[in-house]
């Protein structure tokens, strides 16, 4: 993963009261240590309906970490929010 890429998590047409998960892997081929940080966006409400395992963390040399990102709207609305993974 470099500053150029871009993942999108889309978790598809989901319902008030449903909940949906997907995860991602940051795995550490390199020869250091590296620290990791997810930038919500700005929308509160948005940041009430989705959970993040784990938002800050070091990834040690070959060895990786697995965020899972839930969804799980109270009322209907439309989530078109971004979120970044800082390393």
């Amino acid at each position: 993963m470099n500053d150029k890429d871009v993942h999108v998590i889309n978790f598809g047409k989901i319902y008030v009261n449903e909940q949906r998960s997907s995860t991602i892997v940051i795995e550490n081929s390199g020869d250091f240590n590296f620290d990791f940080v997810i930038k919500k966006s700005s929308s509160l409400q948005q940041n009430l309906y989705l959970t993040i395992s784990k938002e800050t963390g070091t990834v040690k040399q070959n060895d990786k970490k697995v965020l899972k990102f839930t969804y799980s709207p109270l009322h209907k609305h439309r989530f078109r929010e971004k979120h970044y993974i800082v390393l």
